[in-house]
């Protein structure tokens, strides 16, 4: 005869919470077997649950390392910084042109701030 385990037995082996075994139950990943109002589940079950959930991990990480593509290797830092094109620089230095110098004697004999000599 094959050994039926309880609730907690199950918790204990999968080492999962209730919550999660009811989860389970209701997924119907797992199948109870019930005698009365006892729940019980058949330890070969529990066996064919756990190497499938090993062959479904397998499985998801075969998908996964299909699908995704291998990254190339990364330039280093300061080879994959651009360098200024010549256009953009030119403008750079268009916009920033020297202030107009005073044309009044007045202004041009003021000290830095702003008095008069």
């Amino acid at each position: 005869m094959e050994k039926l385990l309880t609730v907690k037995d199950v918790m204990v082996v999968l080492r999962i919470s209730r919550p999660t075994l009811y989860r389970l139950l209701k997924g119907r990943k797992l199948q109870p077997v019930r005698i009365g109002s006892r729940t019980l589940f058949d330890a070969n079950d529990i066996r064919a649950f756990i190497e499938g959930s090993k062959e479904g991990k397998e499985q998801v990480r075969r998908e996964k390392a299909e699908d995704k593509p291998r990254p190339e290797k990364r330039a280093s830092r300061k080879a994959s910084r651009k360098t200024p094109e010549p256009e953009k620089s030119a403008r750079k230095k268009a916009k920033t042109k020297e202030p107009k110098q005073p044309e009044d004697a007045k202004t041009e004999a003021a000290d830095k701030q702003g008095r008069l000599l």
